[in-house]
């Protein structure tokens, strides 16, 4: 089944650069830039640069969702403090007036996003660009903690996916990103015990998991995945030790 276009949120990608010209004037900076990623289909995604005031601009770079999870780091909170604002101004302003009356009276900032999103040339279809940003707002949060608790389930599985993948140290990021949002969840630190484990932190694995057991002392996979660390017999925890999925 092909999956529909949707917003996939705020990520960061940084990159050392360096400036100047001789070995006096040069030095060393890390550029980083914020982007608004939108899903196209199963595999591929466009991401949108946001400017200095956390808006998209005119800067579009197609990756697929493989480049999303590799080298994109999860920045919810950007979307939360700077988009979802906008964005939710806008999708209210298209459902109550319309598309063509809605113009007339969105914000500066309305506006700009509105052109953000229209991507139809991208999604090669002849839909109405105020009907495909209609399409992408519509799933939008309602907001800040219906938003932080869809981001924490979705960062929980993409890390979990992850760390499946054989990607320890990419999963650890997007847990404790996930954590940040739902910070008392008892399976988000069990799951990310998992990923500190196979990226052979075991102090930070005891960490978490004893974490998730002051949370929830009733966490038995939790407890028993602690014993093991403290034993260090037998094989490391799988199958029912694992607590995936919030």
């Amino acid at each position: 089944m092909k999956s529909c276009p949707a917003i996939l949120g705020v990520f960061t990608t940084e990159r050392e650069q360096r400036a100047g010209r001789g070995a006096a004037t040069t030095r060393d900076f890390v550029q980083r830039i914020h982007w608004l990623v939108l899903r196209l289909d199963e595999s591929g995604c466009l991401a949108l640069a946001l400017n200095e005031r956390k808006l998209p601009g005119e800067v579009r770079l197609p990756l697929t969702r493989a480049d999303l999870l590799r080298g994109y780091e999860p920045a919810p909170e950007i979307f939360r403090d700077h988009l979802l604002p906008v964005l939710a101004g806008l999708r209210d302003k298209l459902e109550i007036l319309g598309g063509s009356r809605a113009l007339d009276h969105l914000s500066p900032e309305e506006a700009q996003a509105l052109k953000a999103l229209s991507i139809g040339e991208a999604l090669e279809a002849q839909a109405d660009e105020i009907q495909v940003a209609r399409m992408l707002l519509a799933a939008l949060p309602s907001g800040a903690v219906e938003f932080e608790e869809r981001a924490a389930h979705d960062l929980n599985g993409e890390g979990v996916s992850l760390r499946k993948d054989g990607q320890a140290a990419r999963a650890v990021l997007f847990l404790e990103k996930a954590l940040e949002l739902s910070p008392r969840d008892d399976h988000l630190h069990f799951n990310l015990a998992r990923a500190y484990y196979e990226k052979k932190d075991e102090a930070g694995c005891r960490r978490c998991l004893e974490k998730a057991l002051r949370l929830n002392p009733n966490l038995d996979p939790a407890r028993r995945f602690l014993r093991f660390l403290d034993t260090g017999k037998g094989a490391p925890p799988s199958g029912p030790f694992i607590v995936e999925g919030l």
